[in-house]
């Protein structure tokens, strides 16, 4: 597959897999935010999820939820 075949979201994506810093994550999520934000995707949440390595797949998990 060429690139000029790929959508813009897979365009995105292979962008954003090369970056090899943390640092260049976020700033290129910041730089492509408006765009990115077309697709439904909350990058505010990205951001922050790789500004703080917060993510919840590696929250624990509750014992009692809604308790």
């Amino acid at each position: 597959m060429t690139k000029k075949q790929l959508t813009n979201l897979q365009q995105h994506f292979l962008n954003f897999q090369i970056l090899q810093t943390k640092e260049s994550k976020i700033e290129y999520l910041k730089q492509q935010q408006s765009k990115l934000s077309k697709y439904n995707i909350n990058v505010s949440n990205l951001i922050k999820a790789w500004s703080n390595n917060d993510w919840p797949h590696l929250r624990p998990k509750q014992t009692n939820p809604g308790f």
